[in-house]
């Protein structure tokens, strides 16, 4: 019914047991784990590279073992 909206914004779903919840957190959540997976992306292809491997071929191969 939400779809991805769902896990980022506060999409005002309640089951009407509090009155004061909210999902309000969400979107700083969401905002706060894209920032870290850009951040150790970022230090995973400097890593990687470093060494002469290509970062997300070998994750790739990984993924697909």
């Amino acid at each position: 019914m939400h779809g991805v909206e769902r896990w980022r914004s506060n999409c005002g779903c309640s089951d009407g047991a509090n009155k004061d919840f909210h999902q309000k957190w969400r979107e700083p959540l969401r905002n706060a784990l894209n920032w870290l997976r850009d951040e150790v992306a970022a230090i995973y292809e400097l890593e990687l590279k470093a060494m002469h491997v290509e970062p997300w071929g070998l994750r790739n191969a990984y993924i697909f073992i």
